[in-house]
């Protein structure tokens, strides 16, 4: 008795230890290697609910959304009363751009939840069903940001620019300041031709990205030193720096042009006399 004590002991000591590599490495953006200690787990456990919503984890941060979602299709089957996972499973098919799974994986959820009515609406969204995701978007509560973000893309997407700004705003007055609301209001002033007030939304974007993402080096180029890449990262996505710039250059290219057409005319006048 005494020595199978011990070898419970020496196992559960093992589990933990995995445990805390795998957080740590989750911890550190680590994720290939969290996910090659979570694979042998499963090998073992292949019903081990922590190991399968970890890798599900894992895999969605990573970008690998059919993966991500075969391990929540998996967890559906071992947790099935657990209805975030089965929100999970849709949500990876959805990224993933397998839009007619995902619908059905949103119709398998037992319970209606606005996370699940929002997803419906993205859905019909991807599939041009504009009308459609509108109708879904209307009986969801509209003190969801998520909400007046997804109403907003329906109004761009169907040119009614005005009424994108009003959603994007809205959206803005209940989270605050986000680059991403805050790039989706200057797309929309853009389009309306208000290019003063898109630069000024763009350089509230440059002055957070310099800011809160130090890492990127924005801003802060020095003569006679190389630049270094910092890739595709994740907080080069969330800063939103890069769309920002982008429209940007739009912007002055827009305004380039006007001055052109200006100046041809000016240049028509000067002949005539």
């Amino acid at each position: 008795v005494g020595g199978s004590s011990s070898n419970d002991l020496h196992v559960q000591l093992a589990m933990a230890l995995i445990s805390a590599t795998v957080y740590s490495h989750i911890r550190d953006c680590k994720l290939p290697q969290a996910i090659r200690l979570l694979e042998m787990q499963l090998c073992s456990f292949p019903d081990n609910e922590a190991a399968l919503s970890l890798l599900g984890y894992c895999y969605y941060h990573l970008g690998d959304f059919p993966a991500a979602a075969t391990m929540y299709a998996k967890l559906t089957k071992v947790c099935p009363g657990e209805r975030k996972y089965g929100i999970y499973h849709a949500q990876s098919l959805y990224k993933g751009s397998l839009l007619g799974e995902a619908e059905k994986a949103c119709l398998a959820i037992a319970e209606r939840h606005a996370q699940v009515e929002l997803l419906q609406a993205c859905i019909k969204f991807e599939q041009d069903d504009l009308s459609g995701s509108r109708k879904i978007l209307e009986q969801v509560s509209l003190d969801e940001v998520d909400v007046y973000v997804a109403l907003g893309c329906c109004f761009y997407k169907e040119g009614c620019y005005e009424q994108a700004l009003k959603s994007f705003t809205d959206a803005l007055n209940i989270a605050g300041f986000h680059p991403q609301l805050i790039y989706n209001r200057a797309v929309c002033l853009y389009q309306l031709k208000l290019h003063k007030q898109a630069l000024e939304c763009l350089v509230g974007i440059f002055e957070h990205g310099v800011k809160e993402y130090p890492e990127l080096g924005v801003g802060s180029h020095v003569e006679g030193l190389e630049l270094c890449s910092v890739g595709n990262s994740q907080a080069l996505r969330d800063s939103q720096l890069v769309e920002a710039f982008n429209l940007k250059v739009l912007s002055f290219q827009y305004h380039l042009k006007c001055l052109t057409v200006i100046l041809g005319n000016c240049q028509q006048l000067f002949e005539l006399h």
